[in-house]
C-alpha cells in the first residue's frame, strides 16, 4: 500500500509541477519545493522526537546532509522541472519509471547487492518501453510539424503602399 500511494503522490506531484513550472522558472520553483519539503521533515523530526532534533549533529555531518540534499534531490528536481517545460506532462511522467531501474542499479553499485534475472527483466521492459515511447513521440512530433504549413519568411515592406 506504501508503495501503490507513493506511486500516486509521485504522479500527483507531476500534475501539479507541470502548473507551477508554467509560472515560475524551474530553478526557483524547485528550490521553493525542496524549502518547503525540508521545513515539513524538521517539523516532523521535532514532533516525533520531543523537541531533541539532533544532538550529536557535528558540522560535517551537516554539511553532508546539505550536499546530500542537493545532488539527491534539488538538482533531480530542478532538472525535472525543467523536462517538464519542454516535452508533454504524459511524457514526462513516464521516465518516473526509471525510478526502480537506478534504485537497482544504485543497490548493486553501493551496497553489492545481487541482480535477480526478474531485475534484469523489469529493468529491461522499463528501458524498452520509455525506448519505444521516445521513439513514438519523436515520429508523432515530427508528423505534427509537417502537417503545419511552413512560415512565411518576415519581409519588411516599409515604405511600400498599402
Amino acid at each position: 500500500l506504501l508503495i501503490v500511494a507513493s506511486v500516486a503522490a509521485a504522479a500527483l506531484y507531476v500534475v501539479v509541477a507541470s502548473r507551477q513550472v508554467t509560472a515560475v522558472h524551474p530553478l526557483p520553483a524547485a528550490l521553493t519545493q525542496q524549502t518547503w519539503a525540508l521545513g515539513f521533515v524538521l517539523l516532523c523530526a521535532a514532533v516525533l522526537s520531543g523537541g531533541e532534533l539532533w544532538p550529536d549533529l557535528t558540522v560535517e555531518g551537516l554539511l553532508l546532509a546539505a550536499v546530500s540534499g542537493v545532488l539527491n534531490y534539488a538538482l533531480p528536481f530542478w532538472l525535472y522541472l525543467y523536462a517538464l517545460t519542454r516535452m508533454p506532462v504524459a511524457r514526462a511522467a513516464t521516465y518516473l519509471t526509471l525510478i526502480p531501474v537506478f534504485g537497482v542499479l544504485g543497490s548493486v553499485v553501493v551496497l553489492q547487492e545481487r541482480v535477480t534475472w526478474l531485475d534484469l527483466l523489469g529493468g529491461v521492459f522499463v528501458v524498452g518501453a520509455l525506448l519505444v515511447d521516445a521513439v513514438a513521440g519523436a515520429t508523432a512530433d515530427r508528423a505534427d510539424r509537417a502537417d503545419q504549413p511552413e512560415a512565411e519568411p518576415y519581409r519588411c515592406d516599409v515604405g511600400r503602399a498599402a
